[in-house]
């Protein structure tokens, strides 16, 4: 079980790195066809991450009504799931700042 959350924090880490963003790619000449696919790319991560964090508060909230963790750290894992719930949720809801960045490059060049 460790090893499937392990994976799912790994494919997060490597799929949406910070220190590189696709936006740096963006040129006045190459605008037109780079904005729809940059778009369609950070709402396919958007989207992906958004599973990922939906299957481990599933996987974490099995665990807790199973009883796996102790009673000292049920108060805590409670609060771990909730808070992957409402990142999830809001994930699926709301745009990312990449993606408002986008409306706003698009407002101003086209």
């Amino acid at each position: 079980m460790t090893y499937f959350m392990f994976g799912i924090s790994l494919y997060s880490f490597t799929a949406r790195p910070i220190y590189r963003s696709a936006l740096m790619i963006l040129s006045e000449e190459n605008i037109n066809t780079q904005l729809p696919i940059l778009r369609m790319r950070y709402k396919r991560l958007r989207a992906i991450q958004s599973v990922s964090n939906i299957i481990s508060a599933f996987m974490l909230t099995y665990l807790l009504a199973n009883d796996t963790f102790s009673d000292t750290a049920k108060p805590t894992m409670i609060g771990v799931v909730s808070q992957i719930y409402g990142m999830a949720i809001s994930g699926l809801l709301f745009e990312s700042p990449e993606e408002k960045y986008l409306d706003l490059i698009e407002k101003d060049y086209l």
